[in-house]
């Protein structure tokens, strides 16, 4: 007998198979492209997939457990939009000649780089953001669809082990409120009438404590 411990999100008891979810990975190959015209609209093809995918998880998570829980697709779906972040991608298939894939790997990491260098936490934590909607770009680019499916025909306790963004949302969004009461701290107006309002910052920490210690707190206990 195998005693697993981990950190339950859901309410209530659950009973079935434990299902160990892994994301697939995927290796980037770097090829030289000849048409850039083409590359560009295989990029733009593969980006309107992400964010309808972003747009439908967002209305899922927004239906299941409100609009706090729809902000994380929300913010990626945003991101994969950019401006920026779309003119950088076109401008290096354009001038490198590169496919898509090794571009939004490049332009990512740089972006990234610069979300993580600021002084701002809420900004800091966009570099994780923009991690994860590359990575679905990247997907759909390769030829996969997005949705890596459970492969069981019966309800399944799912187990999430190493920072899926659907599973770490979910977890997220259940701690919510209690981690926007953690954070929530008077502020008095220059007429001295106190407000109530939630420090950022903070609540960026404590998300990122409570992710942290979901991602390494998941233990197999010998009995």
């Amino acid at each position: 007998m195998i005693l697993v411990q981990g950190k339950g999100v859901s309410n209530g008891v659950g009973v079935g198979p434990l299902y160990y979810y892994r994301r697939k990975s995927h290796s980037i190959v770097r090829s030289s492209i000849t048409d850039p015209e083409a590359e560009w609209a295989r990029f733009k093809a593969a980006q309107a997939t992400a964010i309808e995918q972003l747009g439908d998880l967002a209305e899922k998570a927004r239906a299941d457990a409100g609009d706090e829980a729809a902000l994380l697709f929300e913010t990626h779906q945003m991101l994969a939009e950019d401006m920026d972040f779309e003119d950088a991608i076109k401008d290096q298939i354009f001038e490198e000649k590169l496919n898509s894939e090794a571009v939004v790997t490049d332009v990512a990491a740089q972006f990234a780089e610069m979300f993580a260098s600021m002084d701002d936490a809420y900004m800091q934590a966009r570099a994780a953001d923009v991690k994860d909607v590359s990575g679905r770009i990247i997907k759909i680019l390769s030829g996969d669809d997005g949705d890596e499916g459970i492969a069981s025909d019966v309800p399944v306790i799912l187990a999430a082990v190493n920072g899926d963004e659907n599973a770490l949302a979910a977890v997220v969004a259940h701690y919510q409120k209690y981690i926007r009461a953690l954070a929530t701290r008077p502020v008095k107006d220059e007429y001295g009438n106190e407000y109530l309002y939630v420090d950022e910052d903070m609540r960026l920490r404590l998300e990122t404590k409570l992710i942290h210690s979901i991602v390494t707190g998941f233990k197999v206990l010998p009995v």
